[in-house]
């Protein structure tokens, strides 16, 4: 016969008494985990929603300590040198709250944008937490490219070129006016085409005729959009110059070293003739000069590895003596085109 295991009320409460003593000690042991900090970001996300180009727009984002120890700040970092940010205070007590106060400029961007601000404490659960910014830039109204050489043709003649005018699909008035210092400049603007989530035309200028003094000439225009944009470009063109550039323009190449060209007195003008200056117009280039007996001038360009494509222009500037006696000058103009590779 089997004998069965008697459990008496003794044996009961002596596991109950164990067990109520367990719960005890986790409880104190629980109660006695390290206090620590915690960051908490209320609103992490700043939507600066529809902006402006070229503007630059202050925001501020509350932070606060929901922990038990003081929270240090180290560090907010933004991710671009679009961003500027600083924390009016970096040790926050518990249940404490800053303010981080920040910039975004939207110089140089176009429609969507995301950014964000790292933030550095010593919150063991979140060491780096993120702000993030985001907004639309209005394309607003651009012109390209920038530096606007139309070439060279003789005196009394007629000459043309191109430039490209951009602005942002959500403009409702596209009609942009253009004016220009020099009466004789006219310009007519093609068709709008949408192109990579923009709106692109062409237009054309037109300048006739050319003055009967040659020379490099300088003239300026603006192009305005809705009475809201407003763009300021040069035009520069050279008129029937007594001087020549073999060869007449220069391309370069990221990888070259560098580039030259010849300026030389024109063949058929027996002016006697001296070299005076050469400067770089838009600063892009260095230039080395070799003069020589016969009156000519080597330019050397150096390349100035650049990280963008660019149009520079050379000045180059001769004196001669006129049959009045007086001394005149001539300019002929060397456009530099820098492609990156």
């Amino acid at each position: 016969m089997i004998r069965r295991p008697v459990i008496t009320a003794s044996v009961i409460l002596f596991f109950f008494i164990t067990a109520a003593i367990t719960a005890v000690s986790v409880i104190a042991t629980t109660n006695r985990a390290e206090p620590s900090p915690k960051l908490e970001i209320p609103l992490a996300t700043v939507d600066f929603g529809i902006v402006e180009p070229n503007q630059a727009y202050p925001f501020e984002v509350e932070i606060r300590n929901i922990g038990n120890a003081p929270l240090t700040v180290n560090a907010a970092i933004p991710s671009c040198g679009c961003t500027v940010a600083s924390i009016d205070k970096s040790i926050l007590e518990p249940g404490e709250e800053t303010l981080l106060h920040g910039v975004f400029d939207s110089t140089g961007f176009l429609r969507q944008v995301h950014k964000n601000i790292t933030l550095v404490t010593d919150d063991p659960q979140t060491p780096a937490a993120k702000i993030f910014l985001k907004s639309y830039v209005r394309a607003g109204l651009r012109i390209h490219p920038t530096n606007i050489f139309l070439g060279s043709e003789g005196s009394g003649s007629k000459l043309t070129g191109s430039f490209e005018v951009i602005c942002d699909p959500s403009e409702m008035d596209l009609n942009i006016k253009y004016q220009a210092d020099d009466p004789k400049i006219k310009f007519d603007q093609g068709d709008w085409v949408q192109e990579k989530g923009m709106l692109r035309a062409t237009t054309r200028i037109t300048i006739d005729p050319l003055t009967d003094r040659p020379g490099l000439y300088t003239s300026t225009f603006s192009a305005r959009l809705n009475d809201s944009y407003i763009v300021t470009r040069e035009i520069k063109y050279q008129v029937d110059p007594h001087i020549v550039a073999t060869p007449k323009s220069i391309s370069m190449n990221s990888d070259q070293s560098s580039a030259s060209t010849t300026i030389t007195w024109r063949s058929d003008s027996n002016r006697p003739r001296r070299f005076k200056t050469i400067e770089s117009l838009y600063k892009h280039c260095e230039i080395e000069i070799a003069p020589k007996k016969d009156g000519s001038v080597e330019l050397s360009i150096k390349n100035p590895k650049l990280s963008e494509a660019k149009l520079d222009i050379i000045k180059v500037t001769y004196e001669w003596e006129g049959r009045d006696g007086l001394i005149h000058q001539d300019d002929i103009a060397v456009p530099v085109t820098i492609q990156v590779n």
